[in-house]
């Protein structure tokens, strides 16, 4: 009989009267066998655990969502049973901060910051934000002037609404 083995050398340990023998090539771990071993965690030997919900004993877990408030792993079957309930959201995250109507979350819009605005706006009143912005853009809200490329925003400390221009915008940074 001609043995399967690679030339090499071998090593088959049973000890303690241990019915597991581990085969070593050249330093290296090739097989465990044995009964009652779990390959000593080396190959992927995961131990199963119990879903939180219906306490069923599965090897694959899936972690839950923090709004649904339980603690531990999920069994896929419970996973997909909680996805599929509807979560109640805020009522302040899907209203207009303008207008107040409720057109869904994909239809909301974060406003710029120069707005100072908290939430987000609908797509019409959005628009409307856009244009009087724009409008305020062509020219200083002190003397007038056409603005250039670059408008700058006015602080907050200097009680104004609008954009400046650069000597503007200059002289009320002296006056502070």
């Amino acid at each position: 009989m001609i043995s399967c083995r690679p030339q090499g050398l071998w090593r088959d340990d049973v000890s303690n009267g241990n019915p597991l023998t581990v085969q070593m090539y050249y330093g290296q771990i090739l097989f465990y066998h044995g009964y009652g071993v779990n390959t000593m965690g080396l190959f992927g030997g995961k131990k199963e655990e119990h879903c939180a919900v219906c306490n069923k004993r599965t090897p694959r877990t899936s972690k839950p969502k923090k709004e649904w408030n339980i603690k531990g792993q999920l069994c896929a079957k419970c996973f997909v049973d909680f996805m599929k309930k509807p979560v109640a959201k805020k009522k302040s995250d899907d209203v207009c901060v303008a207008c107040g109507a409720e057109p869904g979350g994909l239809n909301l819009w974060k406003p710029k910051k120069e707005w100072q605005l908290q939430g987000w706006l609908c797509e019409p009143c959005l628009h409307e934000w856009e244009k009087s912005d724009n409008e305020l853009k062509k020219n200083c809200i002190v003397c007038n002037t056409k603005l250039g490329f670059f408008p700058r925003y006015a602080k907050k400390e200097w009680n104004l609404k609008g954009y400046l221009c650069k000597n503007c915008w200059n002289a009320q940074e002296s006056k502070i």
